[in-house]
């Protein structure tokens, strides 16, 4: 669990990176999942430098086991991308910009062998571009 909440951090940060509409500035991101007892909110800074790292495509998963299977893709105001891990698990991430200050969607992991997919569901809002007080 603790590879995906990793990943959960950097999800505002994923989703600008392939050009969608959104603002770089602190964003708060709410996860909910089966899988969680409550809600976990977290905020973030997204900067330019952590945009341009991963607009090249940088694999930053805490899971070196984990790549992408070919680039994300962004079109309009989506962002998809898929991951194949060395241990048969796949992720399947799909976000939505529903405007430039929100950001909707979901992270599917299917792992072989142990029943059903874990969904975990995301909201992100951007709270402004001042990042004062957030690591």
């Amino acid at each position: 669990m603790p590879r995906v909440l990793g990943l959960l951090a950097l999800l505002p940060v994923l989703v600008q990176a392939q050009t969608l509409a959104v603002k770089n500035g602190a964003w708060e991101t709410t996860t909910k999942s089966a899988m969680l007892p409550r809600p976990v909110v977290a905020k973030d800074c997204v900067t330019k430098a952590d945009l341009e790292q991963l607009a090249k495509g940088g694999d930053q998963d805490d899971d070196d086991s984990c790549k992408l299977v070919k680039p994300p893709v962004a079109s309009g105001n989506k962002w998809v991308a898929d991951r194949k891990c060395s241990d048969g698990r796949t992720v399947h991430a799909e976000f939505v910009a529903e405007s430039p200050e929100k950001v909707t969607g979901a992270i599917v992991t299917s792992v072989p062998r142990s029943g059903a997919p874990v969904r975990i569901e995301l909201s992100s809002r951007w709270l402004g571009a001042s990042c004062a007080g957030l690591k």
